[in-house]
């Protein structure tokens, strides 16, 4: 039988660092920590990886989505070859059943979404760096798939998503390079127009060209790329009226704003940089970052260290009639044969009046074990690094449709993880818990966030009704279930079992978790 972690917040709050903590206990320090309305308990997970060595099925399962009508779960399957759309019946969820693999292309598939009966499935070229495709089918009352129209979109479509009044899909087109960096596409979003029916559907694709020559503050990391190829598309979100797509720029930390009436690329706004001055945080993989003492903490340390936000899922919800933007704020490099952005701070050159000697002398076996950028932080010209900058916020934050950020979650993701013992003292260096998916859902009248921590292997869950002071209310894992990618919220109306029901899919062990929400 599996066991599964339900952490009602554990942490105690110190100067030095972060005690593990046995789960259930009650954290101090924060008092948007303890307020807990629902809670989740584990039902059953399933697919290929259950019971297999780790990492011998993975990307078997990262994104899913749920038709209530067939009562299925779609979910794309990267390690088939050619890549599949998986269908599993959940008609009963203490037996979900694997039902058919749909082949949907040589160049694998990227992601899925459900509107109605259609799907919508990203598949990049079999040469990435083409045009890829969105793919559309039919869901048949039984659930069954029928391709009902192909499409040629931007190159490397990775995300999908229906506007929410059905009238349109929209992809990410990242356009990633090849890895000898020899061929860098454009970065784009296609907007596929399906009001007319998916029989007379036309393909819009905005481009990133307009702000080529213009002075701008958004990120570049390679001088010879233009900015439409250096922004690589990650994940969209659409407004409640379907009329902006808020779309995340991971590598440039960047959010771009796409009007779906003019089919145009309207503004980016630049996510600044997260000050590890005042949100302490482990930065070393090595073991002298654990205290000797009984406690076994894991010490964390507030330093002249910042670092970009670079959200991987965005998701947009209402409050007041005003639109908010959740990040998860993952982090990403550019790091390929021909060109890598990593290096570690040991290997910088640092200003010595912004790092003096004290500090210097210890970089090699603390803080100079992070991972930065090399085309980051030398800000007079001079040679050397002013300011060290590192790879992801370690948080989830909300924004006003405007760009301005009205709450971030700080350190307390590596807080409430080194408290249940699922923090992974090896990603430190890196970029910590790795926030990745996020789901959001309106129960029983308040708004939660679900956002998936895919190197800790816990699903984080707030409540989000008030934008500027969201609740924590429950870390979530199951045993088992490694690196989750997604998290799909199935309403109560719509259920199996007639229950709320969190669905998180794993990269890593290649399983799907299923998870029961009730009230408090």
């Amino acid at each position: 039988m599996k066991k599964y972690l339900l952490t009602t917040l554990s942490l105690l709050v110190m100067t030095v660092g972060v005690a593990y903590a046995a789960p259930s206990t009650l954290i101090t320090g924060d008092s948007n920590l303890n307020k807990q309305n629902i809670e989740i308990k584990h039902i059953k997970s399933f697919g290929l990886g259950v019971g297999q060595p780790l990492g011998d099925f993975e990307a078997v399962t990262e994104i899913a989505d749920f038709h209530p009508g067939s009562k299925m779960l779609y979910s794309t399957n990267g390690y088939n070859s050619p890549a599949t759309v998986d269908r599993y019946d959940l008609s009963d969820i203490n037996n979900p059943l694997l039902v058919e693999s749909v082949n949907v292309g040589t160049g694998g598939v990227t992601s899925v979404n459900i509107y109605g009966d259609l799907l919508a499935a990203a598949v990049p070229s079999s040469t990435p760096t083409n045009n890829g495709y969105l793919k559309i089918y039919n869901i048949a009352e039984d659930g069954a798939l029928t391709l009902a129209k192909s499409l040629r979109v931007g190159v490397l479509p990775d995300m999908v998503t229906f506007s929410p009044d059905g009238s349109m899909i929209i992809t990410a087109n990242e356009g990633q390079p090849n890895d000898a960096y020899t061929i860098d596409p454009e970065g784009s979003v296609s907007i596929i127009d399906i009001s007319k029916g998916v029989a007379s559907a036309t393909v819009s694709t905005a481009n990133f060209r307009a702000f080529n020559n213009n002075p701008t503050s958004i990120r570049k990391s390679v001088p010879t790329a233009t900015l439409a190829q250096e922004v690589e598309p990650e994940y969209i979100a659409v407004s409640a009226d379907s009329k902006m797509a808020y779309v995340s720029l991971q590598e440039n930390n960047a959010i771009a704003v796409v009007d779906l009436t003019t089919k145009k690329v309207t503004s980016i706004w630049d996510m600044g940089l997260k000050d590890y001055r005042y949100n302490c945080m482990d930065l070393s993989d090595k073991e002298t970052n654990i205290d000797s003492s009984k406690s076994k903490r894991i010490k964390t340390k507030c330093a002249n260290v910042r670092s970009m936000y670079q959200p991987d899922a965005i998701q947009a919800y209402e409050v007041g009639g005003h639109t908010y933007i959740v990040t998860a704020n993952e982090g990403d490099s550019r790091d390929y044969d021909g060109y890598s952005e990593e290096v570690r701070v040991a290997d910088l050159t640092l200003d010595k009046a912004a790092y003096p000697k004290s500090l210097t002398a210890v970089l090699d076996t603390k803080l100079g074990r992070l991972k930065t950028s090399k085309e980051e932080g030398d800000f007079d010209g001079d040679g050397d690094v002013d300011q060290i900058i590192g790879y992801g916020g370690r948080s989830f934050s909300i924004y006003t449709a405007g760009g301005i950020q009205v709450f971030d979650s700080r350190n307390q993701f590596s807080r409430i993880t080194m408290a249940d013992g699922t923090y992974q003292d090896g990603r430190s260096d890196d970029k910590g818990c790795e926030p990745e998916g996020l789901g959001i859902e309106e129960i029983n009248g308040s708004t939660y966030a679900f956002i998936t921590l895919e190197r800790c292997s816990v699903i984080m869950v707030y409540d989000i009704s008030d934008p500027r002071n969201p609740v924590f209310q429950q870390a979530v894992s199951s045993e088992g279930d490694v690196s989750p990618e997604t998290a799909v919220i199935i309403k109560a109306e719509d259920s199996p079992n007639g229950e709320t029901l969190l669905i998180g899919t794993n990269e890593y062990s290649g399983t799907i978790a299923i998870y029961q929400i009730n009230n408090k």
